[in-house]
């Protein structure tokens, strides 16, 4: 999807930083959620 993408940029490198920007948002969401998720996993016994 993000590939669709490469062609509306001028400059590449702020492509690039899209990237980044959007895998350290996905990142930063992932381990906010690691305390509930690890809660969850225990309380089903799956460790």
């Amino acid at each position: 999807m993000l590939s669709g993408l490469w062609e509306g940029f001028e400059d590449k490198t702020h492509f690039f930083y899209m990237n980044f920007g959007l895998a350290m948002a996905a990142a930063l969401m992932l381990f906010l959620l690691l305390r509930w998720l690890n809660a969850v996993m225990r309380e089903k016994n799956i460790y």
